[in-house]
């Protein structure tokens, strides 16, 4: 009897490390898989026509001295068939007859080199002012766009950056890897794109792109993402238009 208990001790013993084993096999597998399902991000690359509707859905208006509707092309487009003004059409409301099409690539100036690339479309000569406007990809998507009177600008008129508000304390959702984002104690400035007031009703037919620097290093392109599979419109933000923020963990740093 001793003898059967013995041997039973013995082969159980035998056993512990390999269960302890096991569990620490399973426990790292499930990490892994924890990690890798927590952060599975399914990211879709925007192309297109960039504002071809006003948030309301109601169609894009642009004044009459704009010289054309932006449309972004991704990378594999710009190898398999890359935009030229044979791609597309654009015609006058109720006519047929369409106008000759104007087509310029863009660079963002600041911003670093991306997937994508960006146009302007227009017609040849311009828009003129009480038309609306039908621009088409041919083929794929359309965009309808009414065209307002001259905006009226001026040398002085200011484009800046400003605080929107002063710098505040508070818990920042930022990316991390394995589980996406984490909150972190940050110091937080909240900024605004200030724009001339004769632009305000333009103010969602535009691109912002903010740029951020520490002391003397140059400037890098800058956007707040609260965690690794937030994804925003082209020339936008996670804030709305118009609006953006920083945020730092050294309140000299922010300062400057």
């Amino acid at each position: 009897m001793n003898a059967s208990v013995m041997s039973s001790t013995a082969h159980g013993s035998k056993l512990k490390p390999l269960l302890r084993l096991l569990s620490i096999s399973l426990a790292a597998y499930f990490c892994m898989l924890s990690d890798s399902y927590a952060c599975s991000c399914a990211f879709m690359e925007q192309s297109g026509f960039i504002h071809a509707n006003r948030d309301d859905g109601s169609p894009a208006h642009l004044p009459a001295n704009a010289r054309g509707v932006l449309f972004l092309v991704t990378q594999r487009q710009m190898q398999s068939e890359p935009p030229t003004k044979d791609s597309f059409s654009i015609t006058e409301a109720g006519k047929k007859n369409p106008f000759g099409v104007a087509i310029q690539r863009l660079t963002v100036k600041g911003q670093p080199t991306s997937s994508q690339t960006l146009f302007r479309i227009g017609p040849v000569g311009g828009f003129q002012a009480g038309k609306t406007y039908t621009i088409s990809r041919l083929g794929a998507e359309q965009m309808t766009v009414v065209i307002d009177g001259e905006l009226a600008t001026v040398p002085t008129d200011r484009f800046a950056l400003l605080p929107d508000g002063a710098p505040r304390r508070r818990a920042l959702s930022l990316p991390t890897g394995g589980s996406c984002s984490g909150l972190y104690p940050s110091i937080v400035q909240n900024l605004d794109y200030a724009i001339p007031p004769a632009y305000t009703q333009y103010r969602d037919a535009m691109v912002y792109f903010t740029q951020e620097k520490n002391h003397a290093e140059p400037f890098i392109a800058s956007a707040y993402s609260p965690d690794i599979c937030s994804q925003f419109p082209y020339g936008g933000s996670n804030l709305g238009p118009g609006k953006e923020l920083v945020a730092t963990s050294t309140p000299s740093t922010l300062a400057q």
